[in-house]
């Protein structure tokens, strides 16, 4: 019987991840051994996720999710391996009040083999900065059968990519404030520009559509130029550091809720193409979901256009040379409760991060089956940033999951 082309491929990975995996653990291990099926919380009872886990079903401030990894980063700073790190590695562009862009690290390093997760470009996405957490929290949690893969792989979680545009859609005036997607930064006539839209090479993969004053109100507007907004370079800086040298790097854009894997648009031709990104995408779409409703693989169109400039993920496979870089659109379904739109339905989020753990457990072992040149460069390994964890611990009311955003002012007596 002849194979499909597909099929083939599959067969090609599985023999390539055997080769890089000495003990064969990892190689031979289904998903499902991986990533029990099934709730989180059901299968496995960890302690701090078993107090915690009420954090995730409300949409939180970007105060309440860096509290609730500065709290996860101390608690498992014992298993040494994980070498677990929060720190910032820089300040966003706001004059009047910048905020620190922050990740949290753990799994051993060293090995070359770096899983970077990044979410909320989009300010507007707000249930994105709590899959990622979740997904941080489900890798380390599980420990007994991820055990292997956290001594393999390096991961690297950054939930709030714009954490001012992400505070500002929050708040409840004025009305437009809950679709602002763009960072706050104030520059030439703007205020503020699309994060997910100020990537790449001017002319050849950014740059498309309106510029300058012109675009400059439109809530997708790209940018002055590229790499434009400290954000943007911010980022820049810290995926090329792990991705030079000899260190293989897989990138998810993480956003909600298309139910789409959407891969690189290839556009170097005097690269040598190491990987078959479309094949990959197409993996990614077809095993990140147990259920029969499967991801759709998003194609690209030929060339960039003003609705496909500016990619992140575009840059990082040509440029950085990341290895696989991905748009990762998770599966959401009536996330909202109804009587409270502040409340987030707990069985449609449990879904929703479990996709996103498949999928990062999937391109953390695509990145196993790729061989690590001897000859090149030392492995990158630190990043200079400022390490969180010794910062005073956040309220115990935000750590439980409870109650609301602020605590209440005692009234004076009159």
């Amino acid at each position: 019987e002849v194979k499909p082309k597909e099929e083939k491929e599959e067969d090609r990975f599985i023999e390539k991840l055997k080769g890089q995996d000495s003990d064969k653990k990892l190689a031979e291990t289904p998903l499902e051994e991986i990533l029990a099926p099934g709730d989180y919380r059901r299968h496995l009872q960890d302690p701090f996720y078993v107090n915690k886990f009420k954090f995730f079903y409300r949409f939180r401030s970007s105060k309440e999710v860096t509290d609730m990894q500065t709290e996860i980063a101390k608690y498992y700073k014992k298993p040494k391996f994980l070498a677990m790190k929060y720190m910032s590695i820089g300040k966003t562009g706001d004059k009047k009040s910048p905020k620190t862009i922050k990740v949290l690290q753990f799994g051993q390093p060293g090995t070359g083999k770096n899983v970077i997760l990044v979410s909320a470009l989009r300010g507007c996405e707000w249930v994105s900065p709590q899959s990622t957490t979740h997904t941080a929290l489900a890798l380390i949690g599980r420990m007994k059968t991820t055990l292997e893969l956290l001594r393999s792989v390096r991961f690297h979680i950054i939930s709030l990519a714009n954490p001012e545009g992400f505070d500002y859609s929050r708040r409840k005036s004025p009305a437009s404030a809950r679709h602002w997607c763009k960072n706050r930064r104030v520059a030439h006539g703007a205020h503020g520009a699309d994060l997910s839209r100020n990537w790449g090479k001017d002319g050849i993969s950014w740059g498309f559509g309106k510029r300058g004053k012109e675009g400059a109100n439109h809530m997708s507007f790209q940018g002055h130029s590229n790499f434009s907004e400290p954000e943007s370079r911010i980022l820049k800086r810290y995926i090329e550091h792990f991705a030079t040298g000899r260190g293989r790097v897989a990138l998810l854009d993480v956003r909600c809720c298309g139910a789409s894997i959407t891969p690189p648009q290839l556009y170097r031709s005097d690269l040598e193409e190491k990987v078959n990104v479309d094949w990959a995408a197409t993996l990614l779409a077809k095993h990140v979901t147990p259920e029969a409703n499967k991801y759709a693989v998003i194609k690209r169109d030929p060339e960039f256009h003003k609705g496909n400039t500016g990619q992140m993920i575009d840059w990082a496979h040509s440029e950085a040379m990341v290895d696989h870089a991905y748009t990762v659109d998770i599966k959401s379904s009536s996330l909202t409760t109804r009587a409270n739109h502040a409340l987030i339905s707990e069985e449609p989020f449990l879904m929703l991060s479990a996709h996103l753990e498949r999928a990062t457990v999937l391109v953390a072992q695509l990145l196993l089956a790729m061989p690590i040149d001897p000859d090149s460069e030392p492995v990158n390994s630190n990043f200079p940033g400022r390490d969180l964890t010794d910062a005073p611990p956040a309220s115990s009311n935000t750590l439980r999951g409870g109650g609301s955003d602020h605590k209440k002012k005692k009234k004076k007596k009159i």
